[in-house]
């Protein structure tokens, strides 16, 4: 019995493999989505912040799409008297395409861009630190069709990234940082994004 379950199981999902549904070379992508992040900093104060972020590509290949991307960026930590901090991202993308049925398919996305963050030292000033970052990221997720037109999307946001940033405390003072980080393990769980999507 657990054999012909198997062997069903198998054949279903050789028959999905093989149903490719492709994202044509000329389709135009237009979408968005939003991220969160919950980054745990000691037993009582965590960082929460997010992303949201409009998106345009073209298919100048099968499955593959080049394209320019921007976003909103936001947080606030938790447990301390901090303000948050706000900024915007832009920059550009490519996304390629595995389909494994008429619905489902699979991407990874590879982007690069430039982001500005400011905030307030503290509540009781008005001083403002300001952040400045380029980056390097990649980006695995799930993609299915509602409509032959429109797409949801799960994915894991930069799950792989390197990163150059300039952070400005005051006149004259600027620390300067490069890093590569993975969020694979148990931080992928508190970094997750949903998008909506368009290909026409």
């Amino acid at each position: 019995m657990k054999k012909e379950i198997f062997i069903t199981t198998l054949f279903a999902f050789c028959c999905l493999i093989h149903a490719h549904a492709q994202t044509e070379k000329g389709s135009t992508l237009i979408g968005g989505s939003i991220n969160f992040n919950n980054n745990q900093l000691n037993g009582t104060d965590h960082i929460k912040s997010g992303t949201v972020q409009l998106k345009i590509g073209h298919a100048f290949t099968p499955n593959m799409l080049w394209g320019v991307q921007g976003g909103y960026l936001f947080g606030d930590k938790a447990n301390n008297t901090s303000p948050g901090h706000s900024g915007f991202s832009a920059g550009v993308f490519n996304r390629v395409y595995k389909p494994l049925s008429n619905a489902f398919h699979l991407f990874g996305e590879s982007a690069a861009g430039y982001s500005h963050l400011s905030s307030r030292i503290s509540a009781a000033s008005d001083k403002r630190s300001m952040y400045d970052a380029v980056s390097l990221g990649f980006t695995p997720g799930l993609s299915y069709s509602v409509l032959d037109w429109a797409r949801i999307e799960l994915m894991l946001p930069n799950i792989f990234s390197v990163n150059y940033t300039q952070n400005h405390t005051g006149p004259g003072t600027t620390e300067k940082t490069f890093a590569a980080r993975t969020t694979i393990g148990r931080d992928a769980l508190h970094t997750l994004g949903l998008g909506f999507s368009v290909v026409f």
